[in-house]
Formats: C-alpha cells, sequence, structure tokens
C-alpha cells in the first residue's frame, strides 16, 4: 500500500495483492504514481479511466438523461 497527497488530501493506493506481487514491477508502479502526484496528477484517477470506470459526475449526467423525458 502506498500513501500519497493528492490535492491535498492523504490517499491509499494498492498496487496488487501481495500473493501475485513482483517487487520489482510494483516499485516502477508506485514510482509513477508519486511522480504524477508530485506534478499535480491523480494516479487513481488515471487508474479509473484505464479501467472504463465513471465518475459520480459522469454517472449523473447519464442519469439525469435518462430522467429528463419524464
Amino acid at each position: 500500500m502506498q500513501r500519497l497527497v493528492i490535492n491535498g488530501r492523504r490517499r491509499n493506493i494498492g498496487h496488487r495483492s501481495f500473493k501475485h506481487v513482483v517487487l520489482k514491477e510494483t516499485r516502477l508502479k508506485a514510482a509513477e504514481a508519486s511522480k504524477l502526484a508530485r506534478e499535480g496528477g491523480d494516479p487513481l484517477a488515471e487508474r479509473r479511466c484505464e479501467r472504463g470506470v465513471d465518475t459520480f459526475e459522469e454517472l449523473a449526467r447519464k442519469v439525469h438523461e435518462l430522467k429528463l423525458p419524464t
């Protein structure tokens, strides 16, 4: 588990289950996440985009469009 400060909030990022960890890969992922956070980015948001997970705002807009006719 890696702890980062993103936009003034402390966030915990889990990279993988300890049973499936390759230490070298995990260290590289942690270094990339730290670099992105220092540059003002959000590693968690990047991961969600890669997985195709919608944000709350996107889901709320979809629901609003569906309910608009009624």
